[in-house]
């Protein structure tokens, strides 16, 4: 027992210092994240966001833009300053300050979460527009839930997943084993929402519609951009139907959808997209060229509406995107 003993807490120094590198591992209870978040506590506002504050109306001649999504839009693992958020505050503020960018990113949020948060964004800050950030889980069904990786459930589980390395090192090597064994598909479930006739896709779209007439009954001009699965090859994954479903879904109703799968193809090491090889959520570098599409986009629109309000020294008026 005492050799054994003995081993682990070898085990466990060795784990801490050969992945000193790693940040965050997309679950936020566990050893890295923890100690990343302790090291690299997120700003808050008064709402709970993590932002900082702001008044409740913009200043006459600022064009106000607030960005509504998940751990994407949070920046899950990386610094508030690397996030597309704030870089798109600085590139647009670059010469004169003219713009607010505002974050109400929340780890997990899906559709229901979108629209509530939306809502507060829209009473809180009175945006002149909206970017509806936009990942897989999403379209998650609450009624039938997506089958993830069972975790041991033994009662030191969660004691020991925020206090080991080791043991988070073989709790992913468990949950990755399950799915390479094909004991968990979560393919599978995601497959159902592209097929117009099941359920699950059916709930999902009217969901969808829920969260873009919030903005409509704001007359609130809305835009969505869409992050692909990072952990796999850009364009690649099975997936991606769900991208080009919401693609065709933004064509007919002539909503402005940006595809991000292009820019971020065209990077040949993809490791750099990632936080690390434990957190496939995006990095700071994939978060600067989400930033700088984001900006080719509706850079010119929100151009010209800031100019004019400015020369009119007025809000800016609300138009499309």
């Amino acid at each position: 027992m005492a050799s054994l003993i003995i081993v682990l807490f070898g085990c466990e120094i060795g784990a801490r210092i050969l992945l000193s590198d790693i940040g965050t591992t997309g679950n936020r209870t566990d050893y890295f994240s923890q100690r990343w978040y302790t090291s690299h506590p997120p700003q808050k506002n008064r709402l709970g966001f993590r932002d900082r504050d702001f008044t409740p109306m913009a200043q006459p001649g600022i064009f106000r833009i607030a960005i509504i999504g998940d751990s994407f839009t949070y920046g899950a693992g990386i610094m508030e300053r690397d996030r597309v958020s704030d870089r798109l505050d600085e590139l647009l503020n670059r010469r004169e300050h003219r713009y607010e960018v505002l974050n109400f990113g929340v780890p997990g949020a899906n559709y229901a979460e979108h629209r509530a948060n939306m809502a507060v964004a829209i009473r809180a800050s009175h945006p002149h527009f909206i970017l509806l950030q936009w990942y897989l889980n999403d379209v998650d069904d609450p009624q039938t839930r997506r089958p993830d990786p069972k975790q041991p459930g033994w009662i030191l589980h969660e004691p020991l997943s925020r206090s080991s390395a080791l043991y988070m090192l073989l709790s992913h090597a468990f949950a990755d084993a399950q799915i390479r064994l094909g004991l968990v598909d979560p393919d599978a479930y995601y497959a159902r929402f592209r097929d117009p006739r099941d359920e699950l896709a059916q709930r999902a779209d009217a969901r969808l519609a829920e969260v873009l007439n919030v903005a409509r009954a704001a007359a609130i001009p809305i835009a969505i951009y869409i992050w692909p699965e990072l952990g796999r090859p850009i364009g690649l994954s099975p997936n991606d139907g769900l991208i080009d479903k919401l693609l065709e879904r933004c064509h007919r109703e002539r909503i402005a959808c940006v595809d991000l799968r292009p820019a971020l193809a065209a990077v040949s090491d993809r490791k750099s997209l990632i936080v690390n090889r434990f957190d496939a959520h995006a990095s700071a570098y994939a978060n600067q060229l989400a930033s700088d599409v984001l900006l080719r986009r509706f850079g010119p629109a929100w151009e010209q509406q800031s100019r004019a309000a400015t020369a009119g020294n007025q809000q800016p008026r609300k138009g499309k995107p």
